[in-house]
């Protein structure tokens, strides 16, 4: 996909840093260096643990063209390092991560069900998807069960998967024919952005209780990030 293509909107003289060549093709986008293939996308993004910046070196080393980063971000002298076509800053680059491999995958599932809640997300995608099979329509859900399509089954290592993925496999997806979609989305990935992207048709809510406040920071918090597919997502 070309940079012009990819970035739209985003090609703005506050965003973007260094000359850029629009016609520059964009192969493919990853937010790990050691996936980082001459002509990806190197999303650095922040983390609790680690800094996706110290990585970016890597990245350009493995043939990154792109950079995605957040506005602290900085090089030596204030200059790209050599091979980079161009940096692109935003406040929340995780969000705009997840709009950018929107952007690229392009395809999905015509219509789309999430579901959150502490307890029972499995089980609602799981009838969803059933109940649209039983119903003659060609579906497909994506949780802890994995990303399951009649025969086609991937194992996850996350209920949602990071946005890259994600939205490489609602991709497949569609290329397989999959019109409907029951997809788990779990807080972590309502807090860290990774559905904003997804063109979510019907959200449902199924319970909250006292969970994952070892990384929420309290009750409050949790609900918010809950309640983000009704107030951010749809």
């Amino acid at each position: 996909m070309r940079l012009s293509e990819l970035l739209g909107q985003n090609l703005t003289e506050d965003a973007l840093e260094a000359g850029l060549d629009k016609s520059v093709e964009i192969l493919g986008m990853t937010a790990d260096s050691r996936h980082v293939l001459p002509g990806y996308m190197f999303a650095a993004l922040p983390g609790s643990m680690v800094d996706g910046a110290k990585y970016i070196g890597d990245a350009v080393k493995n043939g990154a063209r792109l950079i995605l980063a957040g506005p602290e971000v900085d090089f030596p002298n204030g200059k790209l390092p050599d091979g980079v076509e161009t940096l692109l800053r935003d406040d929340n680059p995780r969000r705009q991560l997840a709009l950018l491999a929107q952007r690229f995958f392009k395809f999905a599932p015509a219509k789309i069900f999430a579901v959150t809640g502490t307890n029972g997300k499995t089980s609602v995608a799981t009838f969803v998807d059933q109940i649209l099979v039983h119903a003659g329509m060609s579906s497909a859900s994506i949780g802890t069960l994995g990303v399951k399509a009649g025969d086609y089954q991937l194992p996850l290592e996350h209920t949602t998967p990071e946005p890259v993925m994600l939205h490489a496999i609602l991709r497949d997806l569609y290329a397989l024919g999959v019109e409907n979609l029951a997809m788990e989305v779990s807080s972590h990935a309502l807090s860290q952005f990774r559905v904003d992207g997804v063109r979510v048709n019907v959200a449902g809510f199924t319970n909250l209780s006292r969970d994952h406040l070892d990384y929420h920071e309290n009750e409050h918090v949790y609900l918010d990030a809950k309640a983000r597919p009704f107030s951010a997502v749809l």
